[in-house]
């Protein structure tokens, strides 16, 4: 458990040193609020996956489906956060009542409610076949309309990066950004994984 644990805080120190070079070298807030909407959408997809294979029994521990909703969770905070910031500064407002903005707070209030209900009714209900189904009939249509809603619906955010803002001048620092907040996630994932799955076993072995 030892070198699991180091591999842990390997990736999270790794991906923080990269974020905060990416942020040294380029100081622009639209790569990291990009990036941490499509993480979002990664994790998210991945907590309904992992019901899915749990609703299938297959062996899943019902940890990692929850510790996939905690880090997207993270990184819907971080998006919601860096999109405000950036709006305040491309539009005049912080936040605008426009398709995408409210389907990303919407979706993020779906999720955040179902790793509460879970809190709630106990960790062991992630493989109850109506939560499962929760997530596949809201869930997952929840994220498709965030991710389709300016071009279907319009709307004042733009459809795509490279209609907003041209970051692309400057490629690696992109990359330090995209690179580390991948490690970060993932270390995070794994640490909060093994928390909850170690958590469970206390609990099944007091008396």
């Amino acid at each position: 458990m030892k070198g699991k644990s180091w591999a842990m805080m390997l990736f999270i120190v790794m991906g923080v040193v990269s974020i905060a070079a990416g942020i040294w070298v380029m100081p622009v807030i639209l790569p990291y609020h990009v990036c941490s909407a499509m993480l979002c959408y990664v994790f998210f997809l991945i907590c309904v996956g992992c019901n899915v294979f749990i609703g299938l029994e297959k062996n899943v521990s019902v940890a990692w489906p929850l510790a996939f909703c905690e880090v997207g969770l993270c990184f819907a905070l971080v998006t919601l956060i860096t999109g405000s910031l950036w709006g305040y500064h491309a539009w005049g407002a912080a936040w605008v009542w426009e398709p995408r903005l409210t389907g990303m707070f919407l979706m993020t209030l779906f999720f955040l409610s179902w790793r509460l209900a879970c809190v709630v009714l106990g960790n062991t209900l992630v493989s109850n076949k109506k939560l499962t189904a929760s997530l596949i009939v809201l869930g997952l249509p929840a994220m498709f309309f965030t991710h389709v809603a300016v071009r279907m619906f319009g709307g004042i955010h733009p459809a795509s990066v490279v209609e907003s803002e041209v970051v692309l001048q400057k490629m690696w620092p992109i990359v330090l950004v995209v690179a580390g907040e991948i490690l970060l996630g993932s270390g995070l994932v794994l640490l909060r994984g093994h928390q909850i799955k170690k958590a469970g076993r206390m609990a099944q072995e007091a008396p």
